[in-house]
């Protein structure tokens, strides 16, 4: 479970006191109760510093996706460790706590896992892939739908 306030912002000058700050907040995790925890935390202390303070605070909470476990045999999962091994690559399996359009389809019933690009520092201001990483995933891409096209019809 992890959170961050990701966007803080308000006022008018550097010389006045703010009027209104609004923040933009956000959770994940993998265990939905340990989410709900997480966010019940963050509100209880934006009121507690609101009435600490004197102020009002106004919360407008909503859940974009759902997370999602696919099983180690699961044939989505099958196929890109097979098409990871035909590049000769080492296939290695994690959770992550990213938000993506996997957690969409599978919400939707459509299995869906994420392939890693090789990124580096991701979400920070030093981002960066190689151009080897970029011609990797670009191989992987390929080979995901050479290995679905063996599997014909099998894999669901």
């Amino acid at each position: 479970t992890t959170a961050n306030l990701g966007v803080i912002s308000g006022g008018t000058g550097t010389n006045v006191v703010c009027a209104e700050v609004t923040i933009k907040a956000e959770a994940r995790s993998t265990n939905v109760f340990e989410l709900d925890a997480q966010i019940e935390h963050m509100i209880g202390r934006f009121e507690a510093a609101a009435e600490q303070w004197g102020a009002t605070v106004v919360i407008h909470h909503h859940r974009h996706y759902k997370s999602f476990q696919l099983q180690e045999d699961s044939p989505v999962v099958s196929v890109a460790r097979a098409a990871s091994t035909a590049l000769g690559f080492d296939p290695v399996l994690r959770t992550t706590l990213g938000g993506s359009d996997a957690n969409i389809y599978n919400e939707k019933g459509v299995p869906t896992i994420v392939v890693a690009t090789g990124m580096d520092l991701i979400h920070t201001h030093d981002e960066r892939m190689t151009r080897q990483d970029l011609t990797n995933t670009a191989k992987m891409s390929v080979e995901l739908l050479r290995e679905c096209v063996r599997l014909g019809n099998t894999v669901h």
